[in-house]
């Protein structure tokens, strides 16, 4: 998921971050290095300064933070050829998934980095989750016809007799098919049991395709909420984003919601695999997250940082419970099989008229 800014290519220049109580031990022994990388912008910024700094203070280290584009590709070919810089990267569901059997990632050693200090589903074989997002149903109140209620289900995203508008929807398959069949009447519980019924669900969305209008990027997304359409499948963040800093009149709700992780992951080339493994032994307590989903709206993986949150702020996360359980856990290990024929299907249905 891209974060309060578009990704970027790996930059040449690094950005140096040092760390509180990090020395060298009588000029001799070097302190160990971190290398980290991000998506950059903003929330990158938040994340050295309220989780990266005071966790590499704590275990004693320097740090480099680099923002990369996400792309999948190219750092699995770094890590294939040797030539990958990081020893910590934030990263997707898709490359969590797809990197590890393939031999890019190295397993989380469990032993000391305790499980039950994190929310359900931010544990997996080859990462720590950094944090919890969803993909909503939102809506600008202020383009909703005056006499009918408010929306609070995907089915009413389909309905464009008594919603008319556009719909802005981000161009991949991924989430789409998911909430075009709970649209179409599949239960939450019955989604991903025999496997997303994805021509159901192009047949769904090709009843509204002339009112769907594309986003590819979270700036995108936030101008078209903002200037012209009258509901989104958006990305929570940036939803609470735009309340918070533009004060777009959105709702939204999370009936329904696509519920996602992103992930810390250590890739099997790192030089720093136990400086590693502490930082995330470390980062499971919870610090800075709390400031994490102040500021962006993404939910805390920790449970004690998840605890500490305003009551106010915390109806808004999809990581607290009540939210969460409002929706669907995104199923990474079908979409990890099944993504290539899906596009497929996808790049297809776009064609039609």
């Amino acid at each position: 998921m891209k974060i309060n800014a578009t990704r970027l290519i790996v930059l040449s220049l690094t950005l140096q971050v040092f760390f509180t109580g990090c020395h060298r031990a009588n000029n001799q022994s070097a302190v160990p290095t971190l290398r980290f990388a991000s998506f950059g912008g903003s929330f990158q910024d938040d994340l050295a300064k309220a989780v990266l700094t005071p966790i590499c203070a704590k275990i004693g280290c320097n740090a480099t933070v680099d923002a990369y584009s996400g792309d999948y590709d190219h750092l699995a070919a770094t890590i294939k050829n040797g030539t990958n810089p990081f020893d910590l990267v934030h990263v997707e569901t898709r490359f969590l998934l797809q990197g590890g059997p393939e031999g890019l990632l190295s397993p989380i050693d469990w032993n000391n980095v305790d499980k039950a200090k994190l929310v359900p589903g931010a544990t997996n074989q080859y990462g720590v989750g950094l944090l919890a997002w969803s993909l909503v149903l939102t809506w600008n109140d202020s383009r909703l016809p005056s006499n009918v209620q408010k929306p609070s289900s995907w089915q009413d995203f389909f309905n464009v007799k008594r919603y008319p508008g556009p719909r802005a929807m981000r161009n991949i398959p991924e989430g789409n098919i998911e909430l075009a069949l709970l649209a179409d009447g599949v239960s939450p519980d019955d989604l991903y049991k025999n496997g997303l019924d994805v021509d159901r669900a192009l047949r769904k969305l090709s009843a509204i395709k002339r009112y769907i209008t594309w986003w590819s990027s979270g700036a995108e997304l936030e101008q078209k909420l903002s200037s012209s359409c009258v509901m989104a499948a958006a990305w929570n963040g940036r939803v609470y984003n735009l309340r918070q800093t533009a004060h777009i009149p959105l709702e939204y709700t999370y009936a329904g919601s696509i519920n996602q992780f992103d992930w810390l992951v250590i890739p099997a080339n790192s030089s720093n695999k136990a400086e590693a493994t502490k930082f995330l032994t470390a980062f499971v307590d919870g610090q800075g997250q709390d400031t994490i989903a102040k500021d962006f709206g993404y939910g805390p993986v920790s449970v004690e940082a998840l605890s500490q949150i305003d009551p106010n702020l915390l109806q808004e996360l999809p990581s607290y419970t009540p939210n969460a359980k409002l929706g669907v856990p995104f199923n990474g290990e079908w979409w990890a099989k099944n993504e290539a024929s899906v596009q497929e299907k996808w790049n297809r249905w776009l064609l039609e008229k």
